[in-house]
């Protein structure tokens, strides 16, 4: 799907926050800093979308030290849906990585995620128990080509800063939803690790009583230097 713009205005507003990415011919340039007025550019919209749905505390942490969730459980318990039930329909394939997936198995009786295709990645055998299930240590780049040659239109990106970190290093998560939960952990794994840099537009924003606040992001491209041919 594509979309010929000729207004920077057009572009930061509505390409970029869908997910929308710049495709430049052969000879052609793109100068985000000194946009062409005249020129037209295509913006298409890639096979699929990467979606990080993920909450942290205050302080941008995942989990406690020892890896528990159980700050999370008033929230989980308080009945409101902080709207993913509507999140989970939109997705069609999900990935994890192996620590994520036992973790998630230990804590419900029936597998919450049979629609949808599950892709578990680890470098060891996977004890795989779930329906529509698969393993592979394929890298994440290599994964995500053969997921959109599939059809897998958008993808649920599962678990904490280790299993993501080469999504993070190669660039590869398109938008984040996240979700900050007013308590301050003050130990435990970060989000956000040290050395991959990346901007980001915020599309919405929205606060529930229980003080969590739901904000939605999208990447913003990053677009090759003056001059710069591809």
């Amino acid at each position: 799907m594509t979309e010929i713009v000729s207004s920077k205005r057009v572009a930061e507003k509505f390409c970029i926050p869908l997910g929308y990415i710049p495709v430049l011919t052969k000879n052609d340039t793109l100068n985000w800093r000194s946009w062409d007025p005249v020129r037209k550019w295509v913006f298409s919209l890639p096979m699929s979308t990467t979606i990080l749905y993920i909450a942290t505390s205050m302080d941008g942490r995942v989990a406690r030290a020892d890896g528990s969730l159980d700050w999370l459980s008033p929230y989980q318990e308080s009945g409101e849906d902080f709207g993913f039930a509507a999140f989970e329909a939109s997705i069609d394939a999900q990935i994890m990585g192996r620590k994520t997936y036992e973790q998630v198995l230990s804590m419900v009786d029936e597998w919450p995620h049979a629609r949808q295709r599950t892709i578990v990645r680890s470098s060891n055998s996977v004890d795989v128990r779930t329906p529509n299930t698969e393993c592979t240590c394929e890298s994440a780049s290599v994964l995500l080509e053969r997921l959109g040659r599939e059809g897998f239109k958008r993808i649920w990106l599962v678990g904490g800063p280790s299993a993501l970190s080469d999504f993070w290093a190669q660039g590869l998560v398109d938008q984040i939803e996240l979700f900050v939960v007013p308590l301050v952990l003050g130990e435990g794994p970060r989000l956000f690790q040290d050395g991959f840099p990346s901007n980001w537009s915020l599309v919405s924003a929205q606060g529930y009583p229980s003080g969590m606040l739901h904000c939605r992001y999208a990447k913003v491209p990053s677009f090759p230097a003056s001059g710069a041919t591809l």
